[in-house]
């Protein structure tokens, strides 16, 4: 059901009445809404009627026309208590590129190294994020890629078909996906995030780590620690011991061959 008001008391009241709790303190925030012009969706799950063949319920999907693309996450701090992480995927134009934030800082997480060995990579990539965001509310950009092109990576040989695109919302197969990780705390999150098309087109960029491999460490730097010179048990390795096997050669040879030429220069000036 879609509800309009003028005023918070008589949504609350409403809410009430239908069986909706509204914690203490969301009036206010629901009233800058109001103010704002917004409509509100009430809806009711019934969990005895939810697939069993699994734990995820089907997603509500909405089309409306707006002059602003926006996400009303303060609504959802009503009842928020803690960190709050929330995955946004975006489909766009291909010619308007990846889709950004614009009104919360963007953080940069560390990658394309290799992860230390053994580390859960779920882990892992909290921690990261934890690093990247330092604890203020922020985003990443974890994923942007034009459909059009060879996807990476793909849940099938195909990439999604047109059928599985118009599911999502979109109704024509040429698009860009972008996904954003945003994270928040309730007294963090003071205005709705704003998106936008940032006009970054034609590139494709995935957060990604590379397992740890001794053999690899002359190519790819180690997360944290960067590349290993030389690194036991690699090419470089045995090339570092011959070289230096020849250097040492070659010192002798070299402070003759100066003491000679020193020589010959000393009986010119005679």
């Amino acid at each position: 059901m879609v509800l309009s008001a003028e005023e918070s008391a008589s949504l609350e009241l409403w809410l009430d009445d239908n069986g909706y709790a509204l914690p203490a303190g969301g009036q206010a925030i629901l009233q800058e809404y109001i103010d704002a012009g917004s409509y509100f969706l009430a809806a009711k799950i019934v969990l005895s009627e939810a697939p069993t063949e699994t734990a995820w319920l089907p997603p509500i999907q909405l089309r409306y026309a707006a002059t602003s693309w926006s996400l009303p996450i303060r609504i959802g701090t009503i009842s928020a208590e803690g960190s709050q992480d929330v995955t946004v995927f975006a489909l766009g134009d291909p010619s308007q590129g990846e889709v950004a934030i614009s009104n919360y800082p963007e953080g940069i997480v560390t990658d394309e190294c290799m992860r230390p060995d053994g580390d859960d990579i779920g882990a892992y990539y909290a921690e990261q994020l934890d690093l990247a965001l330092g604890g203020e509310a922020g985003w990443v950009q974890e994923y942007s890629w034009d459909l059009t092109a060879n996807c990476d990576p793909c849940t099938t040989s195909d990439g999604l078909t047109p059928e599985e695109l118009a599911a999502l919302g979109l109704l024509d197969y040429h698009g860009h996906l972008s996904r954003m990780r945003l994270r928040y705390t309730p007294e963090q999150a003071t205005v709705d995030v704003a998106l936008y098309a940032s006009g970054i087109a034609g590139q494709a960029e995935q957060i990604r780590y590379i397992q740890h491999a001794d053999k690899l460490e002359a190519s790819f730097p180690i997360c944290g620690k960067g590349l290993v010179e030389n690194p036991p048990g690699t090419c470089l390795d045995a090339d570092r011991a011959a070289v230096t096997g020849i250097q040492l050669s070659l010192a002798p040879v070299g402070l003759l061959g100066g003491l000679v030429l020193l020589g010959a220069l000393r009986r010119r000036s005679r």
